[in-house]
């Protein structure tokens, strides 16, 4: 997806998660947020991947929402 402005990329370590529900619900939230281009969450590495656009969301906000 082009947005046509810069990207930062965060991944956030993610602690408590006991089943790909947990995972998927944590993914589809952060998906919802706008600036939010992509995430992707890792049951197994306990892991959230997320595209964003900084002058929409930061960190901060996704940390929140995790």
């Amino acid at each position: 997806m082009d947005t046509g402005l810069e990207l930062e990329k965060v991944t956030l370590q993610i602690s408590g998660m006991t089943c790909s529900a947990c995972a998927n619900r944590i993914e589809k939230s952060l998906e919802k947020m706008d600036g939010v281009v992509s995430a992707f969450v890792n049951l197994v590495l306990e892991s959230a991947y997320i595209r964003f656009v900084p002058a929409k969301v930061n960190v901060h906000d996704l940390m929140d929402r995790v």
